[in-house]
Protein backbone atom coordinates (compact mmCIF):
# COMPACT_ATOMS: atom_id res chain seq x y z
CA UNK A 1 0.00 0.00 0.00
CA UNK A 2 1.43 3.46 -0.78
CA UNK A 3 0.78 7.19 -1.98
CA UNK A 4 0.88 8.80 -4.88
CA UNK A 5 0.86 12.26 -5.19
CA UNK A 6 0.27 13.97 -8.78
CA UNK A 7 0.92 18.07 -8.79
CA UNK A 8 -0.08 19.93 -11.87
CA UNK A 9 -2.96 17.65 -12.77
CA UNK A 10 -6.71 18.65 -12.37
CA UNK A 11 -9.13 15.27 -11.70
CA UNK A 12 -10.70 14.20 -14.75
CA UNK A 13 -12.82 11.86 -13.18
CA UNK A 14 -13.74 10.69 -10.11
CA UNK A 15 -15.98 7.01 -10.02
CA UNK A 16 -15.94 3.69 -7.22
CA UNK A 17 -12.66 2.36 -9.51
CA UNK A 18 -10.74 5.43 -8.80
CA UNK A 19 -9.50 8.41 -10.56
CA UNK A 20 -8.07 9.61 -14.06
CA UNK A 21 -5.88 12.49 -13.77
CA UNK A 22 -4.22 13.49 -17.20
CA UNK A 23 -6.18 10.39 -19.33
CA UNK A 24 -4.36 7.90 -16.98
CA UNK A 25 -6.45 5.87 -14.85
CA UNK A 26 -5.47 5.16 -11.48
CA UNK A 27 -7.26 2.45 -9.30
CA UNK A 28 -8.02 3.27 -5.98
CA UNK A 29 -10.68 3.04 -3.05
CA UNK A 30 -9.58 6.04 -1.77
CA UNK A 31 -9.61 9.62 -3.50
CA UNK A 32 -8.23 12.47 -2.15
CA UNK A 33 -8.44 15.46 -4.18
CA UNK A 34 -7.39 19.38 -3.19
CA UNK A 35 -7.20 22.24 -5.20
CA UNK A 36 -4.90 25.28 -4.74
CA UNK A 37 -5.42 28.98 -5.30
CA UNK A 38 -3.11 31.32 -6.95
CA UNK A 39 -2.75 34.59 -5.92
CA UNK A 40 -4.32 37.44 -7.65
CA UNK A 41 -1.23 38.67 -9.97
CA UNK A 42 -2.03 42.70 -9.13
CA UNK A 43 1.29 43.02 -6.76
CA UNK A 44 3.42 41.81 -10.16
CA UNK A 45 1.32 44.35 -12.27
CA UNK A 46 1.24 47.33 -10.05
CA UNK A 47 5.18 46.55 -8.46
CA UNK A 48 4.09 46.83 -5.21
CA UNK A 49 5.50 44.69 -2.01
CA UNK A 50 3.07 41.69 -1.10
CA UNK A 51 2.80 39.55 2.22
CA UNK A 52 3.92 36.33 1.35
CA UNK A 53 0.45 35.03 0.13
CA UNK A 54 0.67 37.33 -2.79
CA UNK A 55 -1.73 39.73 -1.40
CA UNK A 56 -0.98 43.85 -2.34
CA UNK A 57 -0.26 45.18 1.54
CA UNK A 58 -1.99 48.67 1.65
CA UNK A 59 -2.62 51.49 4.22
CA UNK A 60 -5.23 52.20 6.38
CA UNK A 61 -7.03 53.99 3.56
CA UNK A 62 -6.44 51.25 1.30
CA UNK A 63 -4.03 52.77 -1.30
CA UNK A 64 -0.63 50.65 -2.25
CA UNK A 65 1.97 52.73 -0.35
CA UNK A 66 3.25 55.62 -2.66
CA UNK A 67 0.14 55.21 -4.94
CA UNK A 68 -2.63 57.37 -3.36
CA UNK A 69 -4.85 56.89 -6.78
CA UNK A 70 -4.73 53.21 -6.18
CA UNK A 71 -7.07 51.39 -4.00
CA UNK A 72 -6.42 47.33 -3.29
CA UNK A 73 -9.69 45.59 -2.01
CA UNK A 74 -10.78 42.17 -0.78
CA UNK A 75 -8.95 39.38 -0.91
CA UNK A 76 -6.64 41.12 -3.10
CA UNK A 77 -5.67 43.01 -0.18
CA UNK A 78 -3.10 42.39 2.91
CA UNK A 79 -3.38 45.59 5.77
CA UNK A 80 -1.35 44.67 8.38
CA UNK A 81 -2.76 45.44 11.63
CA UNK A 82 -5.61 43.42 13.63
CA UNK A 83 -8.69 45.27 12.06
CA UNK A 84 -8.24 43.45 8.94
CA UNK A 85 -11.63 41.83 9.69
CA UNK A 86 -12.95 45.41 9.35
CA UNK A 87 -11.33 45.17 6.03
CA UNK A 88 -14.53 44.24 3.80
CA UNK A 89 -16.56 47.12 4.95
CA UNK A 90 -14.03 49.75 5.17
CA UNK A 91 -13.01 48.67 1.29
CA UNK A 92 -16.87 49.62 0.34
CA UNK A 93 -17.13 52.64 2.24
CA UNK A 94 -14.01 54.33 0.67
CA UNK A 95 -14.16 52.83 -2.61
CA UNK A 96 -17.86 54.79 -2.33
CA UNK A 97 -15.75 57.80 -0.93
CA UNK A 98 -13.40 57.92 -3.55
CA UNK A 99 -15.45 57.14 -6.65
CA UNK A 100 -17.59 60.00 -5.52
CA UNK A 101 -14.42 62.50 -5.53
CA UNK A 102 -12.98 60.74 -8.61
CA UNK A 103 -13.81 63.95 -11.00
CA UNK A 104 -11.55 65.70 -8.04
CA UNK A 105 -8.85 63.05 -8.42
CA UNK A 106 -8.50 63.52 -11.94
CA UNK A 107 -8.59 67.00 -12.66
Amino acid sequence: MGVEVRLGHGADQIDDEGVIVAGERIASKTVIWTAGVAPSPAGKWLGAETDRAGRVRIQKDLTVPGHPEILVVGDTASLDQDASRCQASRSGNATRKICGQADSLHA
